[in-house]
């Protein structure tokens, strides 16, 4: 190699982080592993729209246009005195885990009529042990929400449908598609109800489904 490239490859070695006191063979493998990772950093480039790998990835989650329309199903505590308020979800599917809660939610609503009525039955049962005063139903709920203006603080969804409830007393229920195989919500903004109840969270039951 002549004199002028070998300072170009000096020079290109200091640029990819080698150091001056490098010898050949240490500056050589340094650029090498610098264009290795350089390629595999640009690689997914390659992917088809909406493709994911690991441990490289375009990152489709935000490297794509989403709608702004996310839904959910969530359980929701009725009170006494009518007000409807969100479960945790601890409550709700009796795991902390907001994700692991979405996808029991998810599963038991797309599974069966069955799988939906135990649901509801035991959340009313974990909420009825866990607050005082105890909700006396707990309705399954479909909600599509605008999610740009929810987290501007317009909370109320577009669009709701009762799916389920469950009570002590069945006349606390109001009419219900209580066996309706419904399709997954996808993209669920606040399944399981992943906010904390708080006064923001509540409003009237509206009766029965919209």
């Amino acid at each position: 190699m002549s004199d002028a490239g070998r300072r170009r490859w000096v020079s290109l070695a200091r640029w990819v982080g080698v150091p001056d006191a490098a010898g050949p063979v240490q500056r050589t493998c340094g650029v090498l592993a610098f264009g290795v990772l350089t390629v595999a950093m640009l690689w997914p480039l390659t992917f088809a729209a909406g493709t994911d790998s690991f441990p490289f990835s375009s990152f489709p989650m935000f490297a794509r246009a989403r709608s702004p329309i996310l839904e959910s199903v969530s359980l929701h505590g009725v009170m006494s005195s009518g007000e409807r308020v969100r479960l945790p979800p601890g409550l709700a599917a009796g795991s902390p885990e907001v994700l692991q809660a979405r996808a029991l939610i998810n599963r038991a609503v797309t599974t069966s009529g069955q799988a939906m009525e135990a649901l509801c039955d035991d959340a009313l049962a974990r909420s009825q042990r866990a607050w005082s005063p105890a909700p006396v139903a707990v309705q399954v709920r479909y909600e599509r929400f605008d999610a740009p203006a929810y987290y501007r603080g317009q909370r109320a969804p577009l669009k709701e449908r009762l799916l389920h409830c469950c009570a002590s007393e069945p006349e606390t229920c109001p009419e219900t598609v209580a066996a309706q195989k419904t399709p997954a919500p996808g993209n669920a903004l606040r399944s399981a109800g992943a906010e904390p109840s708080s006064e923001e969270n509540r409003h009237p039951v509206s009766g029965g489904a919209p």
